[in-house]
């Protein structure tokens, strides 16, 4: 959970900025999900992609499937400052966590989207997953023709 501008407490997936200047995105989620869960996973898949405004702004949103998940040992764990002090890991069945997105109970966009993907996912035994090094073009920074 985070504290939010929304004024409450948000249950959301680990997540991060592409701000590592070459950093490809699932190398920033790997790192995210160390940092932000201590954990590390021996698969990764693109779950899914969206706009977050399309009417107000190009911001991009991709979420991975991180699968094969291990923990990371104590003395290697990433020392958490700031907002991420306050990061609270838990593990709800996606069941739980799916009854609580239409139940209204989960307000952040990122894990509605990634919980509901997940649970729908399942059903279609992930048939539509793509490799984390896809191709995103939605994204305003891997647009072909933004590309030199």
């Amino acid at each position: 959970t985070s504290s939010s501008p929304a004024g409450m407490r948000m249950w959301e997936i680990p997540a991060g900025l592409l701000d590592v200047a070459g950093e490809a995105p699932v190398d920033a989620a790997r790192r995210e999900l160390r940092e932000e869960a201590d954990l590390t996973a021996a698969r990764w898949d693109t779950l899914l992609e969206f706009q977050n405004t399309p009417g107000a702004s190009n911001e991009a949103t991709r979420i991975f499937l991180a699968r094969g998940i291990d923990p990371v040992p104590e003395a290697e764990r990433f020392t958490r400052e700031e907002e991420e002090a306050q990061i609270i890991t838990r593990w709800v069945p996606i069941e739980e966590a799916a009854t609580a997105v239409l139940g209204s109970r989960l307000h952040s966009p990122s894990a509605v989207n990634a919980i509901l993907a997940v649970w729908a996912g399942l059903r279609r035994d992930f048939a539509d997953l793509r490799p984390a090094e896809a191709a995103w073009p939605a994204h305003p920074g891997f647009r072909e023709d933004d590309v030199a």
